[in-house]
């Protein structure tokens, strides 16, 4: 009865393995590194059973999204294990090589005791190599594991205890300022949830998570949808005001009140006209009804529309607002980009160069079938996204100057400088 109790509770053991850890040298990515692997075993590891220690983003290859082979390991000490390499397969780029696994057997005449402190070495001479870097294992979900086949054992996967940080994380952007988590793989940052997020509501949206979102209410100004024409949505400033993204607060345009501009404090009278002054001398300042008109005003549209007629377009004729002027053509179009130039409640900021990300595979710039900010259409084959200093830098609207994060260089800080690390 005893013997059958204790087998039992064997079965149902939480573990296999503890005080798992693997260390990286050197701690890099994109280089042959050594790893050295050490754990406890909780269940008798006898001749010919298999541990299997399953290492995300190591590969064989080149460094490069081709795998490479399965080969044999050599490791050390040798007395314990043979080691065979099985290479995963490239899935993408945030999860690369997810599956790669590193298979031990335990050689003919080895037993090894439960509780046994075991460390295992794979030399630079089997040309590992880490493709994208990855925070400690105690503080990631990538599948870093280990599992055995052993008797008694449980067969699940036991994550490792803890690991070395790979790479460069996002040390260049300021590690986040502790406003988000980072993605070790693309060294981004994904921001906590009204921090430059860039919600489903929110358009902030902040590389380093310095910005904020702002808050929302029922939009003043926005594209009339045909399906619910009485229906307003809830926008960032209510489409009344600009979000300034350094404190989360709106500045609301003239007329209007409130944390969201949800509120409006006077009418504004389109009689009383108003010419280019009106918009810094770089835009034209017309109704709501003329804007629907417009091919470049924002959002963009696939076609003209009449802003209608009767107690939904209320406001076709009481509001005025800037058109802003660009040196590019804007539109939805090939060679058109989705955003002007100029921008702000009187055309008063200027945006930075677009470029395309240097640290990335795609093409940011591409907007083809992307919908357009604030409206339902979508860019065709050859239109460009504004991406604001290739997604690598922070940009001066008062004067349309980029000043690029450490390791990016160029007016659009489309430029990578050289051995920066970057992957």
């Amino acid at each position: 009865m005893l013997l059958l109790l204790l087998l039992v509770l064997g079965c149902v053991r939480g573990a296999d393995f503890s005080n798992s850890y693997l260390k990286v040298s050197p701690a890099r990515t994109q280089i042959i590194v050594e790893l050295e692997i050490s754990f406890k075993t909780d269940v008798v590891l006898n001749a010919s059973d298999r541990v299997w220690v399953q290492l995300p983003k190591v590969t064989s290859g080149r460094g490069t999204k081709e795998p490479g082979a399965d080969k044999a390991v050599h490791l050390a000490p040798s007395i314990y294990f043979e080691g065979t390499w099985r290479e995963g397969e490239f899935r993408s780029v945030e999860r690369p090589f997810l599956n790669s696994t590193l298979e031990l057997k335990v050689r003919a005449g080895v037993r090894l005791e439960r509780g046994e402190d075991v460390t295992v070495k794979v030399y630079k001479t089997n040309e590992l190599r880490v493709y994208c870097g990855f925070d400690r294992a105690s503080n990631t979900n990538d599948p870093l594991t280990l599992r055995t086949n052993a008797t008694l054992a449980t067969g699940s996967p036991a994550r490792f205890d803890d690991s070395d940080v790979v790479g460069n994380g996002c040390s260049r952007l300021l590690d986040c300022l502790e406003r988000g988590t980072c993605d070790y793989c693309t060294e981004r940052c994904a921001c906590y949830e009204k921090l430059g997020d860039g919600d489903d509501i929110s358009r902030t949206r902040s590389y380093d998570c310095s910005l904020s979102n702002c808050p929302t209410g029922l939009a003043w100004v926005d594209v009339p949808d045909p399906r619910r024409p009485n229906i307003r949505r809830e926008v960032e400033c209510s489409n009344a005001g600009v979000c300034e993204t350094q404190r989360g607060e709106c500045a609301c345009f003239d007329g209007f009140t409130g944390d969201a501009c949800q509120r409006r404090t006077l009418c504004i009278d389109a009689s009383a006209g108003g010419g280019d002054e009106d918009c810094a001398g770089r835009g034209a300042c017309v109704t709501m009804r003329e804007t629907a008109r417009v091919d470049h005003a924002l959002p963009l549209t696939e076609e003209n529309y009449t802003y209608g007629v009767g107690p939904e377009a209320w406001d076709a004729d009481a509001i005025q607002h800037c058109v802003c002027d660009s040196s590019w053509e804007v539109g939805l179009d090939p060679r058109e980009t989705q955003s002007p130039e100029y921008f702000g409640p009187r055309c008063s900021l200027k945006r930075c160069p677009t470029g395309d990300d240097p640290a990335t595979v795609g093409d940011e710039t591409d907007c083809t079938n992307v919908t357009a900010a604030g409206g339902q259409a979508r860019g065709q084959p050859g239109n460009k996204c504004h991406v604001e200093c290739s997604n690598r830098g922070t940009c001066d609207y008062a004067f349309g100057r980029c000043t690029c994060f450490s390791g990016f260089y160029g007016a659009a800080c489309d430029k990578l400088i050289k051995n920066a690390g970057v992957v």
